[in-house]
């Protein structure tokens, strides 16, 4: 066909490549899954935390704000809202009462001036708030105007928002006018860092927010503080050929992590362990190369787990500063997925699975290897059980508030694991 240079469309050639389907070799399914809840109603169901009864799964699917009682089995769109401009990332806050949805799209025109044709990019997206109880739509960012919400942060005291955004009326990607915003949900007041892309981190004890900005075009990363209550700025850290990783803060506020990851990819992701209080590394380490990585605090801020297919994974003891390497699963042709402490920290838990079929976006199970739940108990670490499950795709799950068992989004619906 001829080519339509005024639609930016133009004559091409693709080549599409017939291999053999994977040939999967089925293991018997662990005894601790004990039931399978299947999604109705909708495409699919991110969950966000437990509410407090400890049975109702909290989440959002592209219809809404929706729950899943785990052990009645039903799902249930409860907060519904429109499906676009599309949801790019939906927070809850501390206190269960308000879903905060970031939304993000474009309608482009194509502007003519003296025979040059420019695309410019209309922001129709935004931030929206949603009462949990009652399902209503909050009139808290009303008279914005419109945008492109990538990531949403809500503070421990529910006082403040925190959201990356780029605004309307921008002629292409390269110039699009991007910022972070403070928003003081209690005076309407926007705090405003220019040119800036990052999800704001709250300190648990609010005295800080931390803003980690990579910027692509350069190759270049600043990671600043702003502290409570003027909110004035320090630069903690610059660097160019990197990129800075959100620090992750400890449940009780006295430890921090900060990585950073060279743009050569030969190169390794550096972890630093930070001592809040007196601003000093403790600890340092290294993630594998070409690896999803990990940092996170258990939820008594007395270890570190680092995880890595390549290394696999180690915990840091807060309290006697030692390093331990606990497990290591197979890393061929898995992945290593959302690990996760159990709400006392007793136990560990990560998914390993293999993303790597010929057929990515497939619904169907059988199109997948059956992914593991490794689940370790902290008094012995180094011996984690392997719990096989079905076949599907399979990477994120959730504990119960009692640690006993933990609900994991799949293919199929929602896997109810026993972990006790």
């Amino acid at each position: 066909m001829d080519g339509w240079p005024e639609g930016r469309v133009h004559d091409s050639v693709a080549t599409v490549n017939v291999v053999q389907a994977p040939e999967w070799k089925r293991q018997l399914v662990s005894s601790r899954l004990i039931k399978t809840l299947p999604i109705e109603g909708a495409n699919y169901f991110t969950p966000i935390a437990f509410a407090r009864d400890g049975r109702t799964l909290l989440g959002y699917s592209e219809r809404g704000g929706a729950s899943l009682d785990i052990e009645g089995g039903r799902f249930s769109i409860n907060v519904p809202w429109p499906s676009e401009p599309r949801a790019y990332q939906v927070k809850l806050s501390p206190k269960q009462s308000t879903y905060y949805v970031a939304r993000m799209g474009t309608r482009t025109e194509q502007v003519v001036k003296d025979g040059i044709t420019t695309p410019y990019h209309h922001q129709i997206g935004g931030l929206e708030a949603y009462d949990v109880a009652t399902g209503a739509k909050l009139q808290l960012f009303e008279g914005r105007e419109p945008s492109s919400v990538y990531g949403v942060s809500v503070s421990p005291d529910e006082n403040w928002l925190g959201f990356c955004e780029v605004g309307s009326g921008s002629a292409g990607p390269n110039d699009a006018a991007w910022r972070t915003v403070l928003l003081d949900l209690r005076s309407n007041r926007e705090t405003i860092v220019e040119s800036c892309f990052s999800i704001p981190i709250f300190t648990p004890e609010m005295s800080h927010v931390f803003l980690a900005d990579y910027n692509r075009s350069k190759g270049s990363s600043t990671l600043y503080r702003l502290d409570f209550p003027e909110l004035n700025s320090t630069i903690l850290e610059a660097e160019d050929n990197t990129a800075i990783v959100s620090p992750d803060i400890s449940s009780d506020g006295r430890w921090m992590i900060r990585r950073r990851q060279p743009l050569d990819d030969s190169q390794p992701m550096e972890v630093e362990l930070w001592n809040r209080a007196s601003e000093q590394v403790v600890w340092k380490a290294k993630h594998s190369i070409n690896s999803v990585t990990y940092a996170i605090f258990s939820p008594d801020s007395r270890r570190v787990a680092l995880v890595d297919c390549g290394s696999g994974v180690r915990f840091f003891d807060l309290e006697t500063q030692a390093e331990t390497m606990a497990f290591a699963p197979p890393t061929a042709t898995v992945e290593l997925w959302d690990p996760k402490f159990s709400p006392d920290g007793t136990k560990f838990a990560l998914i390993a699975s293999g993303l790597n079929n010929d057929s990515p976006r497939s619904t169907d199970p059988e199109d997948y290897d059956q992914p593991a739940l490794w689940l370790a108990d902290m008094t012995d670490p180094t011996n984690p059980e392997q719990v096989t499950l079905p076949p599907g795709r399979a990477w994120l799950f959730v504990w119960t508030p009692d640690g006993k068992a933990v609900a994991i989004r799949s293919t199929a619906g929602y896997w109810i694991v026993n972990c006790s």
